[in-house]
């Protein structure tokens, strides 16, 4: 039976609300890749708390205002659930394969011996989808990691943003990941323990081009 959309998105955000770390199967490392996505929900809550203090103020009726007021905090719970989906189902990688993930769904799952090379490189497109064989899957600040592919793989289309289901192949991703030069540093680890020997993973740019990346992200 599958587990109903809205109960996935209040026990991710209760889990994020405890601050329940992320426990990867044996073998696997985790890859976040979500910081600062709850900024713009945050305001939005913060805007919903000012009006349902609005409404109890000018509706004369209790019942309606107690119905409003119960209609816009769910609202809230829902999207904030949505987005800690991100952060308490990141990416994950171990000596088979690298898993992708939008919202706690899995996108796409590429064989770490299909890994032909990976690069810091910051987007500033904030846009997630699959584009001419090229799988995005951006943060609040774009991507800054850029993977490509030995050969086409299927991935799904990142669910909210096109027919749920849909699969499409790829052969390149750009992604946001919170710690890039360390997830590029595990990547190429997982390749080597694998013994990929034919697969050539690219080493992080040098210090000119790493300018562009400006601040860490906090």
């Amino acid at each position: 039976m599958t587990t109903p959309g809205w109960w996935r998105r209040l026990a991710a955000l209760w889990s994020w609300a405890l601050r329940r770390s992320f426990r990867p199967a044996a073998g696997a490392v985790a890859l976040p890749g979500a910081a600062g996505s709850m900024a713009v929900p945050a305001a939005f809550a913060a805007a919903t708390a000012v009006e349902v203090a609005v409404l109890h103020l000018v509706v004369p009726w209790l019942w309606l205002s107690v119905l409003l007021a119960g209609v816009s905090l769910w609202s809230v719970a829902l999207l904030l659930g949505h987005v800690a989906l991100d952060a308490v189902h990141p990416h994950t990688i171990d000596d088979a394969a690298l898993t992708l993930r939008r919202h706690g769904e899995v996108v796409a799952e590429i064989a770490v011996c299909s890994l032909a090379g990976v690069v810091r490189r910051r987007s500033l497109s904030a846009e997630t989808g699959i584009d001419g064989g090229t799988l995005t899957l951006a943060g609040t600040d774009g991507t800054n990691v850029e993977i490509t592919l030995t050969e086409p793989v299927s991935a799904r289309i990142p669910p909210a943003f096109s027919a749920p289901g849909a699969r499409m192949p790829i052969d390149r991703v750009l992604l946001w990941l919170d710690d890039a030069p360390g997830a590029v540093e595990t990547i190429r680890r997982a390749v080597t323990r694998a013994g990929a020997g034919r697969a050539t993973i690219s080493h992080p740019a040098p210090p000119a081009m790493d300018q562009s990346f400006g601040p860490p992200a906090t």
